[in-house]
């Protein structure tokens, strides 16, 4: 049944399912790029996702654009040859959302000081657009600095705490979607969800899944998400809503080990750990706690 939902997704967001390739996450691998997304509004929603990203990844190629570069996924992370995107470049370090003008959501785990704040530029635009593009490049005016990290809070060997942090830009950004967070009870289980971000740091994907476990008792949900490592942050979308629901934070391990090369894990949408998300509600908590109402 997992399977044919999660089928019934990819058609309900308009992609043509294709065979997959080895090493899909969750069932079909319904990561796609930007290109491949045919629906407005999701078109819209993906422009509130942000990476997160070295400087030393940039370069100022005039007054107007920056190229963002990286090694290739493939190079990275010693993948076998055949692997989808093993060409594109890794350049973002974590997935982020803008919930306001000038306020970014992320993982706690991606910024947990100031001077790292301080370290990171946020770049919005970083996908590509045609099925042809090889290259990141972006207007200087999609790029923006931290300017206060706001809050930071995620586990240790000494406490468990919800995972996130909520950072203030430089200036107002222009240009691009807010998220509308979901205020309504726990999501039920099944309900479909789509989610931006940038698995293992290369171009912005969109992802497909839906809620496997959801105890109203624990900071997540688990879902069969086709998150990787860098998803960190990505926001996670009700498809049927639109609204926010959370950020990607944890999950099963990327890849395993194939002779001398690494190839995706594949699980069933219902096998391996789950994909965790960090629930909205844990954010709007802290903002009612902390400055009485939610109005970032």
């Amino acid at each position: 049944m997992l399977y044919f939902a999660k089928f019934f997704f990819l058609l309900l967001i308009g992609v043509l399912v294709a065979p997959s390739a080895p090493g899909a996450i969750y069932g079909e691998d319904s990561r796609r790029d930007l290109f491949a997304l045919n629906q407005s509004e999701w078109l819209r929603l993906s422009g509130s996702s942000v990476a997160l990203i070295s400087p030393h990844n940039m370069i100022f190629l005039d007054n107007q654009h920056v190229k963002i570069q990286g090694p290739s996924l493939s190079a990275n992370e010693r993948l076998c040859r055949g692997q989808q995107f093993e060409n594109q470049p890794v350049v973002s370090l974590c997935s982020g959302v803008l919930i306001s003008p000038s306020l970014v959501l992320t993982a706690g785990h991606c910024i947990f000081n100031e001077k790292q704040c301080r370290s990171t530029q946020f770049v919005f635009g970083v996908a590509f657009r045609t099925s042809s593009q090889r290259e990141v490049v972006v207007s200087r005016s999609e790029i923006y600095s931290c300017a206060e990290l706001i809050h930071s809070q995620h586990s240790n060997a000494s406490q468990a705490v919800s995972d996130f942090a909520v950072i203030r830009l430089d200036r107002r950004v222009q240009g691009h979607a807010i998220a509308s967070v979901d205020l309504r009870p726990v999501l039920p289980i099944g309900q479909p969800l789509i989610a931006f971000g940038y698995p293992n740091g290369i171009p912005m994907k969109f992802i497909g899944g839906r809620v496997r476990s959801n105890d109203p008792a624990l900071s997540l949900f688990v879902t069969n998400l086709d998150s990787f490592d860098r998803n960190s942050g990505s926001p996670v979308f009700d498809v049927q809503t639109g609204k926010l629901e959370g950020i990607i934070v944890d999950g099963e391990e990327d890849f395993i080990r194939d002779g001398q090369c690494f190839r995706a894990r594949h699980c069933s949408n219902d096998g391996c750990r789950g994909e965790s998300v960090t629930r909205i509600s844990e954010v709007t908590k802290w903002f009612h706690l902390t400055f009485g109402s939610f109005s970032p």
